[in-house]
C-alpha cells in the first residue's frame, strides 16, 4: 500500500486547518472505501485507491478551545488503525473488531474538548458507517470519552448509533465499546478492546443481530530494534449479519518486528529529508471458527493457518 498525506495540523484557539488523505494499492484500500465515493453503492465494488479522509479544521476559542473537524475522518472505533503516515498496527494483519465489528469511516462533523488534563470528550454526527453518500433520511451519532489516569495508561469509552440500513431510517445499529492501554514498562505494552453491537431486525423482522469480540494485545521489546508482538481475539457473530455465518471465531497472532535506520543522507546529504526507518514484520496466525468457513482446496474446515511477511518504511 501506499499513502500521500497533506495537512496543516493545528493545536491552538482560532487556527485552521485541513488533512487530506489517499491510499492507493491492491488490499486496504478496497476493503475501508466508503458507499458513495470509491465504492459502488450498488454493485458495493469498491477500486484500489480510497481517500479515508479529508476534512478541514478549526478551533474555537471557547474555554480551552473546542475542536471542529468536517468532511471524512477515521472512526474513533476500535483499537486497531488503518495504519500509514501517522503509524502502523503492532501486528500486520488486521483482528476480527476491525474487520468485522466496527466501522472504517465517518463523513460529517465533529467537535473535541478537553474537559482536564487527563479528561477529553468527542461528540459526531455523521451519515452512518462507511457512507460518504447517505443510505437513509437518517444520521448517526457517536461520541468518545477518554481518560489517561497516569502517563502509561489511557481508556477510551466509545459508542455510536443510528439507521444504518438502505433505504431503513427506523431500526437502529448501536454499538459500545471500551479500550485500554497500559504501558507497564518500558519494554512492554498491553491493550484490549471489548465490543458489543446490537441492530433492530437485523438478521430478519422480530430478530435483532447481535456481535460482539474482545481482543487482548500485548508487545515487548527484547532489544531497542527488535520486538514481539501477540493478539489474541474472540468475535461472535450470534445473526450471521458481520462474517455471512452464525459463528464464533477465535484469533491468535504472533507478529516479530526488526526496525532498521534508514539514513539516506549518508549517501547524499539532499537526501536528508528521506531518512526513516525500515520496519520488517513477520507473522503467524491461527483463526478458529466453530463452523467451517476457511477455504481449503475444495472444501470448507474449521481453521486456518497464515504467514506472512512486510516491509515498512517510514520518512
Amino acid at each position: 500500500m501506499a499513502q500521500l498525506v497533506i495537512q496543516r495540523a493545528i493545536e491552538k484557539p482560532n487556527q485552521f486547518g485541513f488533512r487530506f488523505n489517499v491510499i492507493a494499492g491492491s488490499g486496504v484500500p478496497e476493503i475501508t472505501a466508503a458507499y458513495g465515493l470509491f465504492r459502488s453503492c450498488t454493485t458495493t465494488i469498491a477500486h484500489h485507491v480510497d481517500i479515508p479522509e479529508m476534512y478541514l479544521s478549526y478551533i474555537a476559542p471557547l474555554g480551552k478551545g473546542l475542536r471542529f473537524d468536517a468532511g471524512k475522518f477515521a472512526t474513533h472505533m476500535g483499537s486497531e488503525i488503518i495504519g500509514g503516515y501517522d503509524g502502523y498496527n503492532d501486528e500486520f494483519s488486521r483482528g476480527f473488531i476491525f474487520g468485522f465489528g466496527v466501522l472504517f469511516t465517518h463523513t460529517g462533523v465533529k467537535a473535541t474538548y478537553a474537559f482536564a488534563s487527563k479528561i477529553s470528550g468527542m461528540l459526531l454526527v455523521t451519515n452512518g458507517w462507511d457512507e460518504f453518500q447517505r443510505f437513509n433520511r437518517g444520521y448517526s451519532v457517536g461520541g468518545q470519552i477518554t481518560v489517561t489516569p497516569t502517563k502509561t495508561t489511557a481508556l477510551y469509552f466509545n459508542f455510536i448509533d443510528g439507521p444504518e440500513r438502505p433505504k431503513n431510517d427506523y431500526d437502529q445499529r448501536s454499538a459500545y465499546e471500551v479500550v485500554g492501554s497500559w504501558k507497564t514498562t518500558s519494554k512492554l505494552n498491553l491493550g484490549f478492546d471489548a465490543l458489543y453491537a446490537h441492530e433492530e431486525n437485523g438478521v430478519a423482522v422480530g430478530h435483532d443481530a447481535i456481535w460482539k469480540g474482545l481482543a487482548g494485545y500485548a508487545k515487548y521489546n527484547l532489544t531497542k530494534p527488535f520486538s514481539l508482538a501477540f493478539r489474541g481475539e474472540v468475535f461472535n457473530d450470534g445473526g450471521g449479519t458481520r462474517t455471512g455465518v452464525p459463528q464464533t471465531l477465535q484469533g491468535y497472532t504472533l507478529t516479530p518486528e526488526y526496525d532498521m535506520a534508514a539514513k539516506f543522507s549518508d549517501i547524499d546529504r539532499r537526501l536528508k529529508k528521506l531518512d526513516g526507518k525500515f520496519a520488517v514484520r513477520g507473522e503467524i496466525r491461527l483463526d478458529l471458527s466453530n463452523k467451517d468457513v476457511f477455504q481449503r482446496r475444495d472444501t470448507l474446515v474449521g481453521q486456518q493457518f497464515t504467514s506472512a511477511i512486510n516491509l515498512v518504511y517510514l520518512f
